[in-house]
């Protein structure tokens, strides 16, 4: 069975609260970068974390990705949290991530 793609955009900033990171598909696979359209890309650090792990964020440097672990996800779970950050992981900036949501192929 192909695998396809679905990508949505998300807001993402440095202050108050994080970000959920919600699925709007069926799907069994669900990553998160900052968008590449974004002027001068790469341009923020930033924090994420999965459902799973209660809470313990991950510091992810700019320009790359994070997947969050695999699963049978539906539309409006939440996946996992993320905030903008500076280089020492505190909480700064804004920017347009791109949630990439894998559907088809593993789901059950």
């Amino acid at each position: 069975m192909p695998r396809t793609v679905s990508i949505i955009d998300l807001a993402v900033n440095g202050a108050g609260n994080r970000e959920a990171v919600t699925v709007t598909e069926y799907c069994w696979l669900v990553e998160i970068l900052e968008k590449r359209t974004v002027a001068n890309w790469p341009t923020t650090d930033y924090n994420v974390s999965d459902v799973a792990s209660g809470g313990t964020y991950t510091h992810k440097k700019l320009g790359t990705s994070f997947s969050f672990p695999e699963g049978n996800f539906i539309p409006n779970d939440i996946v996992g949290y993320v905030e903008t950050s500076l280089a020492n992981g505190t909480p700064s900036g804004s920017s347009t991530f791109e949630v990439i949501q894998h559907i088809g192929g593993k789901f059950r």
